[in-house]
């Protein structure tokens, strides 16, 4: 690089000047100077004590006592230091080893005055330069550093690859696990547009497991036997030598499907219908699939004509290797206690005390689930001061501290909360969810105080942006209009959303809820779902709620061969008939949901 020359001010006197400003704070360290500079080194001295050093130096140490003045002044953070440093220098002839410290200087005083893309556009070292091993490991470094500051996560891990050939062989694990990490920070869609050049042999590899790895999680079993034969052929790649424990989990992982299955359900007295529904689904989900073991095999239990401990003395002698249910949480909760994880389980509620176990999982419809999904979906959309409208009973109430809970997680801005009674309540209940009882009060207060009969009118809150009502189709419906009533008419109303509660299938019935966004099962609401009209086909006359029991039946059969892959595989997902799944750190299946929008209804009369 081509340092430019400018005449307006001499060297000496741009020098001097700043010796000068330097030296009276450095006196007491000129009687111990080294004879020499290393410039590659990291400073152990102020900045003044390398300029008095460069002040007292012969002509040929000058530069390189001001080069280390410099890296002190980076150090320090003294920007105007170092930026009237950097202009001294530039007028002086530098050899390649004192530009490469002249640019590293540089491009990080840049980067903290101004940004990480201008930085990287002035440091540039050129190939033919003859310098130490530290130099050109700083300068990776540094380049990779300010790549991922722009997120371009993918040109960082190139100079990972280029400073890890200038470190020692114990520096490789740590530095091969930074790149890996990187490229995982990449969705499936941006990794695959991600391009190595012909020689860049190391980062092709690292690209070509970690877009597997994104792209090919459905097939866990291809992929495993794909990553098996890659790292065979590639036994030298710092991959197979540093495994990152993901791509090692999967590489581990004994993925068999079950093959002898017990489904526990009460098929008589209070909970029959639900277990006849789950059941059903069950069955579904099994006869659609044609890749299915021929051996397969499957026993349902009752579970309200014998107890657990009988049941669970026949599935030992029976060899089962897989168990699905119970439904109730006191069976849930033997079955924890007998088992001893010794069979797997996907149980289809959730007991009072889960247990952490690699051998049980936990799969249901639950509202609280709903409520944290909402939660999730309206932050995610960019809502910031939500309502949650919900029952005055404990349903409402667990919703909505599911919802605040997750809300807390995600936002720094608070969540209100508000609840409705009978319908006789509901439009006082809205008149104080949105502060027109408080705004009327403080009216009456401020009349009565004057004296004077004003002319006002009561004033909707304004911080709320988003309302998310727990509600019936029945109760959403008398709620919507008085919300539109309560909203004044100068105010930006706020964007109404539901649960699945609200979605009973019955257009015809309810019409006034147009434009509310709600959640529901993908089952519900995609209008292509060959199993949904494969069930409307069969049941025809099933209300929404039976639907949905049916679902998470057909998911309770699709997740035994995938819940070994989302135990091993973190973020591993699965669509599913209620939901996208995937479990957390305690095995519980959580369902991301779909989102429609409430159409108004036409009659076709």
């Amino acid at each position: 690089m081509k340092i430019m020359n400018h005449k307006s001010l001499s060297v000496s006197r741009l020098l001097t000047s700043i010796v000068l400003m330097l030296l009276v704070s450095a006196c007491s360290s000129l009687s111990s100077q080294p004879n020499q500079a290393d410039i590659t080194a990291q400073p152990t001295q102020s900045s003044q004590a390398y300029a008095s050093m460069a002040a007292e130096s012969e002509p040929a140490m000058k530069t390189d006592w001001l080069i280390m003045a410099l890296k002190a002044s980076v150090v320090e953070n003294d920007h105007p230091q170092a930026e009237a440093l950097l202009k001294t220098l530039a007028k002086l002839p530098l050899s390649n080893m004192q530009q490469a410290e002249w640019l590293l200087a540089r491009a990080k005083i840049t980067a903290a005055t101004s940004d990480a893309e201008t930085s990287l556009k002035g440091l540039n070292f050129q190939d033919q330069w003859q310098l130490a091993d530290i130099q050109w490991a700083n300068y990776h470094q540094l380049r990779a550093q300010l790549f991922e500051e722009m997120k371009d996560y993918f040109n960082a891990d190139r100079d990972w690859i280029e400073y890890k050939e200038f470190q020692p062989q114990s520096d490789s694990a740590d530095i091969n696990q930074h790149i890996w990490t990187n490229l995982s920070l990449y969705s499936a869609d941006e990794i695959v547009q991600l391009k190595p050049q012909p020689n860049e042999v190391e980062l092709k590899g690292w690209l070509y497991v970690a877009t597997a790895m994104k792209t090919k999680l459905n097939d866990p079993i291809k992929l495993q036997e794909e990553l098996q034969q890659w790292f065979a052929q590639n036994i030298s790649h710092p991959i197979v030598t540093n495994t990152p424990e993901d791509v090692q989990k999967l590489l581990d992982l004994d993925i068999t499907n079950p093959q002898n299955i017990a489904v526990l359900l009460p098929l008589n007295g209070k909970y029959e219908k639900p277990a006849k529904l789950i059941r059903d689904g069950f069955i579904h989900a099994m006869t659609n699939d044609k890749d299915k073991n021929p051996t397969f095999k499957m026993t349902i239990y009752d579970t309200s004509t014998q107890s657990l401990d009988d049941i669970y003395t026949q599935l030992k002698a029976s060899n089962v290797d897989f168990i699905v249910g119970p439904l109730t949480k006191d069976n849930i909760e033997r079955l924890q206690e007998i088992n001893d994880n010794t069979i797997p389980v996907l149980a289809l509620n959730f007991p009072d005390n889960i247990e952490k176990g690699n051998q049980i999982c936990y799969l249901t419809l639950s509202p609280e689930q709903e409520g944290t999904q909402a939660a999730k979906h309206l932050f995610k959309t960019g809502f910031k001061y939500p309502l949650v409208l919900a029952p005055k009973d404990k349903l409402g109430q667990r919703i909505t501290e599911a919802f605040s809970t997750e809300w807390e997680k995600l936002s720094n801005t608070p969540v209100s909360t508000s609840g409705f009674g009978n319908r006789a309540e509901l439009q006082k209940n809205v008149k104080d969810a949105f502060g027109l009882t408080d705004s009327q009060t403080r009216i009456n207060q401020i009349r009565q105080i004057t004296n004077m009969n004003m002319e006002t009118e009561a004033r909707s809150r304004r911080d709320i942006d988003s309302v998310y009502i727990i509600a019936t189709r029945s109760e959403l419906t008398l709620l919507k209009p008085f919300i539109e009533v309560a909203i004044n008419p100068d105010a930006k109303p706020p964007k109404l959303f539901s649960n699945s509660r609200s979605n009973n299938g019955k257009a015809r019935q309810y019409q006034d809820v147009e434009g509310i966004i709600f959640s529901d099962i993908p089952m519900l609401l995609d209008q292509n779902d060959s199993a949904a009209n494969e069930y409307d086909s069969l049941w025809p006359n099933s209300n929404n709620t039976e639907k949905r029991l049916h679902a998470l039946g057909m998911d309770s059969y699709s997740l035994l061969d995938k819940l070994s892959t989302m135990k091993a595989v973190p973020n591993y997902k699965s669509q599913g008939q209620t939901g996208l799944l995937s479990i957390n750190d305690q095995c519980v299946v959580q369902r991301e949901l779909s989102w429609a929008e409430h159409e108004a209804f036409h009659s076709q009369e």
